[in-house]
């Protein structure tokens, strides 16, 4: 922990929990062959002092123990952290690449897809292998094993649930947790690392999870088995499109539309935003929360603020 007397302060301790995380690949770009690959991130003890004007200690910063916080990752960094684990302590540079016709092996674009990379810090395979056995259990008898198993197939995995908020209209409304999966398998010989991350989902278990195992199965197996044929009818056929997206949509809207009448001068565009409030059904919101939009019709693109116009403009 970053408590730990023989590391020094929390400051230090902090630094320490920093290096392990960055060492998993966590907090910058693992260098994928696709551009604008992003970095996340993991927060330096600068970014505390400056925050909290030196004054910190280890529970200001508990909630990254659960992921949480300043902490943001990617999935793909999920994905080569479960990697990291299968293998106890080595990974390839994720790639999506894996050959070019008539490349050779002194003089290639892969060859930095080709190199071992093993992590920049000490553990030993004694703790890989509880790490291991806790993941499996997951799968057994933790938030996972409500997931059908696949036969002959052992899955150590790791469910998650992330909060999600959004600032609608001005005010904070709470939405349904994002789900999210990470596992590898086989957990004899690992194959294969998944990540998921299912929007508005919920719990790790109820979509991401039942996604990762399909995709485990049929790398493995290279087919699916009847009933989880049927499961991945289910999970396409399911909408999971947050009932908010159509006040966004009005809002983009609107500010395409005050940016062609800047540019044009023609009231066509606008029109449909000069006369009415946007109003959602309370049913289709989250929290039981009701969000009319008085008075808001057209956003200004470059202030980004809402406005009434009072009279009609004609061409």
């Amino acid at each position: 922990t970053v408590d730990n007397p023989r590391i020094g302060n929390v400051k230090d301790g902090y630094a320490k929990w920093k290096e392990y995380a960055n060492a998993f690949g966590y907090g910058h770009a693992l260098g994928v062959d696709l551009p604008s690959e992003d970095k996340g991130n993991i927060s330096d003890t600068a970014f505390y002092n400056k925050r909290y004007n030196n004054y910190w200690n280890s529970c200001t910063n508990i909630s990254l123990g659960i992921g949480q916080g300043e902490m943001l990752v990617t999935p793909l960094q999920i994905a080569n952290v479960m990697s990291t684990i299968a293998n106890k302590g080595y990974y390839y540079i994720p790639h999506f690449v894996k050959s070019i016709e008539d490349d050779k092996a002194d003089d290639t674009l892969l060859n930095k897809y080709r190199v071992k990379h093993k992590i920049p810090v000490h553990i030993s395979d004694t703790v890989y292998n509880i790490v291991i056995e806790g993941m499996h259990e997951v799968t057994t008898i933790g938030t996972a094993s409500v997931i059908p198993k696949i036969p002959g197939i052992n899955i150590c995995a790791k469910t998650g649930t992330a909060e999600n908020k959004l600032v609608l209209d001005g005010r904070v409304v709470q939405l349904k947790d994002h789900s999210v999966f990470g596992c590898f398998a086989p957990m004899e010989d690992p194959k294969i690392a998944v990540a998921v991350i299912v929007e508005n989902g919920g719990f790790g278990a109820t979509w991401a999870g039942p996604m990762a195992y399909l995709m485990v199965e049929k790398y493995l197996t290279d087919s699916l088995r009847a009933d989880r044929k049927l499961e991945a009818d289910r999970i396409s056929n399911q909408n999971l499109m947050p009932a908010y997206l159509p006040r966004l949509q009005y809002k983009e809207d609107s500010v395409r539309a005050r940016f062609y009448f800047n540019l044009t001068k023609d009231s066509v565009y606008i029109k449909r935003y000069l006369h009415k409030a946007n109003t959602l059904p309370v049913d289709t919101l989250p929290s039981k929360q009701k969000i009319v939009t008085r008075k808001i019709d057209i956003i200004d693109p470059k202030k980004q603020i809402a406005f009434t116009k009072k009279t009609v403009l004609t061409r």
